[in-house]
């Protein structure tokens, strides 16, 4: 974005926000650029699947997860990630994989519907290697109900990606390769009512563990199978 364009767009924004809240969101989209250098990557979008083809009403928008909120979440989680295995449930353009692979997780996996999506996903997961700790990074395209997910895996996160069937579909999945001696946590990043909220916490089989705040619109729930 050129000068000229940050300038109009900042004036738009103390007109419609004041002047506060536009240097706020300045700052926030500033942080996003340095950090989206940082890792050469390009991650910053919202993207309604519609427009790729997928008119499933059960699937959402892809928007990427928060990078403040990402740490946020792994520290609210008290987990060592060097025993666990990460798999990201609508892995998008793949920026939850790659702040995920800055943990020495023992493996990090994505997998995404849309094969627009998973191609500049794994064009981002090439481009990050050498500023990760986690080289064992896998980005899958492929519908999530007909996932099988690697029997290795003990974290599954969600960023609010689907509901409905595709939502139940996935927890049946899910809680077929877990065990009691393999349970799974369900780390679900979502805004603070949702009904990605409303249909999880019905669902038989799984149990709370945990609950906390991310930012002040969303929160963090932590299942385990």
């Amino acid at each position: 974005m050129n000068p000229a364009t940050i300038l109009k767009s900042f004036a738009r924004n103390v007109r419609e926000r004041g002047l506060g809240s536009a240097i706020k969101l300045l700052a926030r989209r500033a942080s996003i650029r340095r950090k989206e250098s940082f890792f050469s990557i390009n991650t910053e979008a919202v993207v309604f699947l519609p427009e790729l083809g997928i008119d499933n009403p059960d699937c959402n928008e892809y928007q990427a997860t928060d990078y403040e909120v990402f740490d946020t979440m792994i520290q609210g989680l008290e987990i060592e990630p060097a025993e666990h295995v990460f798999l990201d449930y609508g892995a998008g353009m793949g920026r939850a994989m790659v702040l995920a692979a800055t943990y020495p997780f023992k493996k990090v996996l994505g997998v995404e519907i849309a094969p627009e999506l998973a191609v500049i996903g794994q064009r981002n997961i090439d481009q990050c290697r050498s500023k990760v700790r986690c080289q064992d990074i896998t980005l899958t395209n492929e519908d999530a109900t007909r996932y099988v997910p690697d029997p290795d895996v003990t974290l599954c996160y969600f960023n609010n990606s689907f509901t409905g069937e595709v939502l139940e579909s996935v927890l049946r999945n899910v809680k077929q390769f877990s065990t009691e001696q393999h349970p799974v946590l369900l780390v679900c990043n979502l805004p603070n009512r949702s009904p990605f909220e409303d249909q999880i916490t019905k669902h038989d089989g799984l149990n709370l563990k945990k609950e906390f705040t991310l930012s002040s619109i969303r929160k963090c729930l932590v299942f385990s199978t």
